[in-house]
């Protein structure tokens, strides 16, 4: 009977993570979708996801991972003192781990994007503004002062220190606290790098109906949808077209570099 009830436990618990690695599988791919057409301005209600929504979301996710890999390697030292429980400086503790999460944002940002200055200056000043507000205007100033020393007479209090995330970790525990950062990045990151993979493409599959030029953003079941470019071919602008695969209507494509469109 016992053998039994621990059989049946496994089992329930196996059956549980299938379940949660399937329904996380989905929601990434999905968010990869999302971030897409919304980039060309097409609803999230025309996305289906399958198989091949499936690859096309791991294949792009996975690249920008494994090439990123080695920048982040930067960032390991950083999270190794934000978790140094001898450090007794927790302000510093906080400061490290606060800026490797922002290198690492910036790391995927910059991997997905490719570089721009407007994008650099942007990232620069939400991280120092953010330093600031947290940790006060002292770790600025240029004095003869190692970091640690003017990060721990920073604005924080210890009786009152800045945590958003404690009631989490208190409640769940450090390990589920650290699935639960991991989960949220990749939702957060398949977004970013499907609408970087829209924003980066240059050729296009294009077709033209009743004189006007058309481009497939994607194909969705038995559905293609289009979205109208305007005369300059260098932008797309708000007309849609949806068609289908079990149509008679014989359609061409003609795949053409546009270079990267923009919205009209």
């Amino acid at each position: 009977m016992e053998e039994n009830k621990v059989f049946k436990s496994r089992l329930v618990g196996e059956g549980v993570i299938v379940a949660l690695i399937t329904a996380f599988t989905y929601i990434v791919a999905y968010l990869y979708e999302y971030g897409y057409v919304s980039y060309f301005g097409i609803p999230k209600s025309f996305i289906s996801i399958n198989i091949v929504t499936l690859l096309v979301a791991a294949g792009s996710i996975g690249f920008i991972v494994f090439t990123s890999a080695q920048f982040l390697g930067f960032t390991l030292p950083m999270f190794r003192t934000s978790n140094d429980v001898e450090e007794k400086n927790i302000h510093y503790r906080r400061f490290m781990f606060l800026n490797a999460c922002a290198l690492v944002v910036g790391i995927f940002l910059f991997r997905a994007y490719g570089p721009s200055l407007i994008g650099v200056g942007i990232y620069l000043v939400v991280v120092i503004f953010s330093n600031i507000m947290i940790f006060g205007f002292k770790i600025l100033k240029p004095v003869k002062m190692p970091l640690k020393e003017r990060v721990s007479t920073s604005a924080l209090n210890d009786d009152d220190p800045f945590d958003i995330w404690l009631p989490i970790r208190s409640f769940f525990g450090i390990n589920i606290y650290r699935t639960f950062m991991i989960v949220i990045l990749f939702f957060w990151l398949a977004y970013v790098v499907g609408n970087s993979e829209a924003h980066r493409q240059k050729e296009f599959l294009v077709t033209t109906v009743d004189k006007r030029s058309y481009i497939l953003v994607r194909k969705y079941e038995d559905n293609f949808i289009f979205l109208s470019i305007a005369k300059n071919n260098e932008n797309f602008t708000n007309i849609i077209k949806v068609k289908s695969v079990s149509s008679d209507e014989y359609i061409s494509f003609n795949l053409t570099t546009l270079g990267r469109l923009s919205k009209k």
